[in-house]
């Protein structure tokens, strides 16, 4: 019966994912597959869980326009996942982007922000997040210093351009 549960979980994640990446996303089906994903995990599944919940708050926070976002429930989630991984920089990471774009807590993001580098230090995504929004929140000082850094370290291409973007949006009047 475990053996069961476990394959069912997985096959329901499985769905949940595909809902979410089509293009045009079935957010209703994927939010109540994930909710019944989260109602077969055991106490004991912490790394499945948070992952779930961490589903569910992606889920409720970025459905589109014409859906009724549940920010509150997102929010939630985010923080119930955390507090069963809450060195996930991943999680944390999409935290710190929630609580940017969507709360407007700027220091709250700016904390979780800190802590996925603090956890990361060598996570150049994270510092070009980071460094894209001290420069949307006008710290430009810090940000181009923290660019500076990135692209004389980048190992990925991706990286580089993100970084020169934000270099040429954010010099742009």
């Amino acid at each position: 019966m475990e053996e069961q549960n476990e394959e069912r979980t997985t096959a329901l994640h499985i769905l949940a994912y595909c809902l979410i990446s089509k293009p045009d996303p079935d957010w209703e089906y994927a939010i109540k597959t994930t909710q019944e994903e989260l109602s077969l995990l055991e106490e004991g599944q912490k790394e499945e869980r948070a992952k779930a919940l961490h589903d569910l708050a992606e889920c409720f926070s970025t459905k589109s326009e014409s859906d009724i976002n549940d920010y509150d429930k997102a929010d939630e989630m985010h923080r119930k996942a955390l507090e069963i991984e809450p060195d996930n920089t991943i999680y944390i990471e999409n935290y710190a982007i929630f609580l940017k774009n969507i709360r407007k807590d700027y220091d709250k993001a700016d904390e979780m922000y800190r802590k996925a580098l603090e956890i990361e230090p060598n996570n150049n995504d994270y510092f070009g997040n980071y460094a894209g929004f001290l420069l949307a929140k006008g710290d430009k000082e810090n940000g181009f210093k923290l660019l500076k850094q990135i692209i004389s370290f980048a190992d990925k291409q991706s990286v580089l351009l993100e970084c020169w973007f934000y270099c040429y949006a954010h010099t742009k009047k």
